[in-house]
């Protein structure tokens, strides 16, 4: 839905990408946008940027959200 409300389908990865993100720190955002506007067709880095950063604040509030979950005794082996 992000990538199509982005006005590109095709930007689903950037989607994915963004939310991913949000829970592996080690890239920064601003890293892998750059890395978006070098590799696309200059018409489609808006609407990959657009979903990407949907996507990772979608995941940011995802994330802050698990954090109030005491989730420790549910998984330990």
């Amino acid at each position: 839905q992000m990538a199509w409300r982005a006005g590109e389908e095709r930007a689903i990865n950037m989607a994915a990408l963004g939310a991913i993100g949000a829970f592996c720190p080690i890239i920064s955002s601003d890293s892998l946008v750059r890395v978006m506007a070098k590799r696309l067709p200059s018409a489609k880095v808006a609407a990959n940027c657009l979903a990407f950063d949907e996507a990772l604040k979608a995941a940011h509030a995802l994330r802050l959200s698990l954090k109030s979950v005491d989730t420790k005794d549910e998984f330990e082996i």
